[in-house]
């Protein structure tokens, strides 16, 4: 199941107007939806973004309403940027930066939700033993 159905945004835009600014194809939509998902993970590199998002195999696992909230706003900007009839401009875009603001206070760790999953920590990357090695550039002797 995904994050975001093209039903789901009716929340934000009626249906018509989706349809009409997309042309009827709602592979359009999809594809908005599916930038959006992939903008918003960009922000959040310190949750598990499968358990939020869902992938091709599994569904999101952490249902977030101020998540869905935020992806909706940034689905609505992508789309009125094809056309924007019957649409209010200035009151999308208030919305989409308001969104990308959020985005910006949870990775920055301002904002703290309480029911997302953080990532694991990877101890892969981790140095191995106490070794610590440094150096500098060989002394100068200037002669003028």
């Amino acid at each position: 199941m995904p994050f975001l159905t093209p039903e789901d945004l009716n929340t934000h835009m009626y249906a018509e107007v989706v349809s009409d600014i997309t042309r009827g194809d709602d592979s359009i939509v999809q594809k908005a939806m599916n930038a959006a998902v992939a903008e918003a993970s960009l922000y959040l590199t310190r949750f598990d973004t499968v358990a939020l998002f869902g992938d091709e195999t599994s569904s999101p696992r952490a249902i977030d309403v101020l998540l869905e909230r935020i992806v909706k706003d940034i689905t609505v900007w992508n789309i009125i940027r094809l056309g924007n009839p019957s649409v209010d401009y200035n009151a999308a875009k208030t919305a989409w930066e308001s969104a990308i603001a959020t985005l910006e206070k949870l990775k920055t760790g301002e904002l703290q939700p309480s029911n997302w999953p953080y990532k694991e920590s990877a101890t892969s990357n981790l140095p191995h033993g106490d070794a610590i090695y440094w150096a500098s550039n060989p002394k100068r002797d200037n002669y003028f």
